[in-house]
Formats: structure tokens, C-alpha cells, sequence
């Protein structure tokens, strides 16, 4: 049932949040802008509408840069937002997903188009799922059925109750890289930094540990994210090159008043609530998990004791790169 968004209760603060990336990989989250080369000589010259279509041909498409805000290098909020999401809707059995199109009868031939992914997430694309939520024009209403995921991250028709702010490069290094088939890219390096906040407005604990859940954090491995991330990719100096491993951790997660009430009802033990830091910060984050994992079904096998979910696409992708 959609929680409503006009009540207070729950979680309202933030979540300070670092992500690096692994230590064997690059990151690149393209701009869609690119570096056009254009011979100086020709330009200043060029005087006719002739002169222009000549000039055009010589034109070369150089480096596609990592994607800026205000100038500086960032992972926007959307496409953290978005892996969280996929990758809940891969692990949740009763979630929908937001663009499905029914389960897939078979899986798709390699090298069609999103062969690998289907592989990775077999035992999710491959089962009946629940209608995408909408609730267009229907209005916020407590009885109307609504997946766990768009209850939390939203839908048509439904806000998010959690936001995702863009992420700035606070320490690392960007690469000019040329790929094969004449990909040139501005990448991240291996362990760069980047540093931002996820807010928090009126979610349980349980959901804490389902976003949580969707970073990895606990489990202290990597989220795939931007492109090249399921394949090994060789450039022009003849190195096989990984993309898209990120780590996610939370540094601290701040709470407001509107929190009080349900951290008392909650029984959370909290010090200091306003700053959540240290032994703390891994008390309350490990106690959201379990009962993430006690409270939802999963596609995959849960450890309870471990707080994990027993799936790792990384794995999956590092196996079918072996298998070509």
C-alpha cells in the first residue's frame, strides 16, 4: 500500500555518502558533449558558404568528456538514483519494474542488444513480475497497491521519498583514453572520490536498509555504474581496461525532530541522533539491513547473519567475460 506523503513519520535527515572507485577500474559517465578538431588555418579563411561544406568534411570528432556541474566533474544524482533503483528491482520479487516489458520467454543471442545484462540477471528478467506502477492521475490514496520500490523511490504519479543529490570528484584524476572502434573518452581513474548526500524524508528503518542494500554498502563491494560497465574493454595501447566499479560508504547520517518519535517507537538507542557517526553509524545501519532482509522477499538467497544478499553481478560479469 503507498505510504502517504502528507503524514510525519519515520526517518527525515540525510546521508553523507562517499563513493570510490575500485582500485582495477576507470568511470566514465558521459556528457553527450564532445571535442571537435577543426584545422585553424581553415577557419580563418573560410569566407563563402562553400568554403563552410569544405571546411565540414574535415571536421574530427575527438575526446567525449566525463559529464560536468558548474564546471566540476560529478556523478549526477539521477544515475546513482538509478542503479539503486535497478538493482533493487532486480533483487525485490515483489517489486515491478519501472520499464519492463514482462519476463523475458529466452534469453537474447550474444551480441544482440542487452544480452549481457539479462544474463547477469537471469532468475529476475526471466520471471513474471508485477504490472508497472502508475498512479497517474489517481491521486495519493493509502489502499491503492503499490510495489515496495516505487513506494520508496517513486513512480508516475508518486514523489520519491528519498533524493539523491549529484555527486562532485573531491579527490582523483580524469584519463583522455582511446578505445576500440575509435571510442575516445575523458574517464575517471582508479580511486577517485566523489562526495555527496542522499536525502532522507519519512522512511522506516526498513527501508534505510533497502537503500542501503541497493549501495552495497554493508557488504563493502562494488555498484556497477556508467557505461562499459558488464565488459572488459581494450584501448589503443592494447590494455584491457574494467569500468564502472564504485564502492559505496556512508560517513554519517544526520536526523531531524520530525525523526524523534520514530526512533522511540523503533527502539534505535541512538546518542545522538542528529549526528550519527562511528559505532553508532554501524549499529543502526546493520540493524536496517536485517530487518530489510527479514522484512522483504528476495529473488536470491538472504544471510541474515552475514547481512547479505547472496548475488553478486560483478561476479556474473567477470564469468561471462571469461567465457568471450
Amino acid at each position: 500500500m503507498v505510504t502517504l506523503r502528507d503524514t510525519i513519520r519515520g526517518l527525515y535527515g540525510s546521508m553523507q555518502v562517499i563513493l570510490r572507485v575500485a582500485e582495477d577500474s576507470y568511470l566514465y559517465v558521459g556528457a553527450g558533449e564532445f571535442e571537435l578538431q577543426v584545422p585553424r588555418e581553415r577557419v580563418s579563411s573560410a569566407r563563402t558558404i562553400s568554403d563552410l561544406r569544405t571546411l565540414s568534411n574535415q571536421v574530427r570528432i575527438e575526446y567525449s568528456d566525463f559529464i560536468r556541474m558548474g564546471g566540476r566533474i560529478a556523478i549526477p544524482g539521477s544515475t546513482l538514483k538509478g542503479v539503486v533503483r535497478s538493482r533493487l528491482e532486480m533483487l525485490l520479487k515483489d517489486s515491478c519494474f519501472i520499464r519492463g516489458r514482462g519476463p523475458l520467454r529466452e534469453l537474447p543471442q550474444k551480441g544482440t542488444h542487452g544480452w549481457r545484462h539479462a544474463r547477469i540477471w537471469k532468475e529476475s528478467v526471466m520471471k513474471e513480475r508485477k504490472r508497472t506502477c502508475d498512479l497517474s492521475g489517481r491521486g495519493v490514496v493509502a489502499k491503492v497497491a503499490i510495489c515496495p520500490v516505487c513506494d520508496l523511490l517513486g513512480t508516475a504519479g508518486l514523489v520519491s521519498r528519498v533524493y539523491f543529490g549529484n555527486f562532485y570528484m573531491a579527490k582523483g584524476n580524469t584519463e583522455r583514453i582511446e578505445l576500440e572502434y575509435e571510442e575516445k573518452i575523458v574517464a575517471v581513474t582508479p580511486k577517485s572520490e566523489f562526495t555527496g548526500e542522499i536525502a532522507l524524508q519519512g522512511i522506516t528503518i526498513e527501508e534505510l536498509g533497502l537503500i542501503l542494500i541497493g549501495l552495497r554498502v554493508l557488504e563493502k563491494k562494488p555498484i556497477l555504474v556508467g557505461k562499459h560497465k558488464y565488459k572488459k574493454v581494450r584501448d589503443s595501447q592494447g590494455r584491457e581496461l574494467w569500468f564502472g566499479r564504485v564502492f559505496a560508504s556512508v560517513e554519517e547520517i544526520t536526523l531531524s525532530d520530525l525523526s524523534l518519535q520514530y526512533i522511540k517507537e523503533q527502539n534505535l538507542g541512538l546518542k545522538d541522533y542528529r549526528r550519527i557517526k562511528g559505532d553508532d553509524l554501524e549499529k543502526l545501519m546493520s540493524t536496517a539491513v536485517k530487518r530489510a532482509l527479514q522484512s522483504y522477499k528476495f529473488e536470491f538467497d538472504v544471510d541474515v547473519e552475514s547481512l547479505t544478499v547472496k548475488f553478486d553481478e560483478v561476479e556474473r560479469v567477470e564469468q561471462l567475460s571469461k567465457e568471450g
